[in-house]
């Protein structure tokens, strides 16, 4: 008896009628899962947005603040600060798993549409120079979290050396 590899069971039975149509349809539900996980990435970028500018919003109100006592205002901002940068670094590593998770769908596409006569998400891919490394997570969309990222470091850094100058009494 000779042993057959997954390759040649995938080929033999595909040749069932029963069988592409759940291959086809495994193929849709893939193809639904990255498109939801790319919306994902996309709405979930106004929640990060929102949530830093007002960590941004609350540092800029927390020093000038009259209301706060002067002794008060550096550990209040230090919080804000801290808080800011783990939530920059939370979203960066948000985008880098959703980049991994549609990285590996799109990789499991590519293998089922081996099996297919027609490979259009195979062509799309060539295409769009995926296979040449780039991946689905931009450099547009690591920037904002930098920026963030870089004015909580900022403001960390005129706390540390001119505390005098950030906050006001």
């Amino acid at each position: 008896m000779t042993e057959q590899t997954d390759d040649d069971l995938s080929i033999a039975s595909f040749k069932d009628q029963d069988t592409r149509t759940l291959g086809l349809e495994q193929y849709k539900l893939v193809v639904e899962s990255i498109n939801k996980s790319n919306d994902i990435r996309e709405l979930s970028n106004s929640y990060w947005i929102t949530v830093n500018s007002l960590g941004v919003s609350a540092a800029a109100y927390i020093k000038d603040a009259s209301s706060l006592s002067h002794n008060h205002k550096p550990l209040v901002l230090w919080f804000i600060i801290a808080l800011g940068i783990v939530l920059c670094l939370s979203w960066l590593n948000f985008l880098m798993t959703i980049k991994n998770s549609i990285e590996l769908r799109n990789n499991l596409l590519l293998e089922m549409e081996k099996y297919f006569p027609f490979k259009a998400f195979t062509k799309s891919i060539a295409v769009s120079g995926r296979q040449q490394g780039k991946g689905s997570l931009t450099i547009k969309e690591m920037i904002l979290p930098c920026l963030f990222l870089i004015s909580y470091f900022a403001l960390g850094y005129f706390l540390l050396f001119y505390q005098g100058e950030v906050i006001r009494s």
